[in-house]
């Protein structure tokens, strides 16, 4: 069981890093094969091939798995939350906010980042837009589940909360930076899987 778990957490994070664009980086390549729809779609085939594996259900609930876990990631940005180097943040021309977290975000913590803010303060804004992003992609993702394993799915959608503490985690390691959040979030999502469902 613990070989099998650790082994999910590994494929999880080579996978989600995938996703967040090293085929492009390894490859440098800009074709379809490299796009963004085309990385979703390799971490969402497999993912919901595992939860299909493990929890078992009608055939269709596996289409309806990819759907749901794709869904969750074309939905949802998180661009511009994971930076957690605040000098790099806040120097930075992009966005400072998501379609999550634009109406509520900036009321709770009196505008959007600037040269002017602790890093502290920046830390706790992009915390927050993460965790909050990371939820709400996990209930999206489970949604199928909700009807044939309703507490594991529940359980797995509140790991969601912990993707801003390893984003922020992932810019602690050596070679900081948001890649290695990456890695992080997709070991847990896939151990968190192999463990509730195995």
């Amino acid at each position: 069981m613990l070989a099998s778990v650790a082994a999910a957490s590994l494929i999880g994070a080579l996978l989600y890093r995938l996703r967040g664009g090293w085929w492009r980086n390894l490859t440098g390549a800009q074709r379809w094969y490299n796009g963004t729809h085309m990385m979703r779609a390799i971490w969402a085939l497999p993912t919901a091939g595992l939860i299909y594996a493990l929890a078992g259900g009608p055939w269709w609930l596996m289409g309806a798995l990819f759907v749901s876990v794709f869904a969750s990631m074309a939905l949802l940005g998180h661009g511009a939350h994971m930076i957690f180097d605040a000098q790099k943040y806040t120097d930075g021309n992009g966005t400072k906010t998501e379609l999550l977290t634009g109406w509520w975000l900036p009321e709770v913590f009196g505008g959007v980042p600037d040269a002017a803010w602790a890093h502290s303060r920046v830390t706790a804004y992009n915390m927050a837009g993460m965790s909050f992003i990371g939820l709400i992609r996990n209930i999206i993702a489970m949604l199928p589940l909700f009807w044939f394993a309703p507490v594991p799915a529940l359980i797995y959608a509140t790991t969601g909360a912990l993707h801003g503490p390893l984003y922020w985690l992932g810019w602690r390691l050596p070679s900081a930076s948001s890649a290695n959040g990456e890695y992080l979030v997709g070991g847990l999502s896939w151990f968190a899987i192999a463990l509730l469902l195995g």
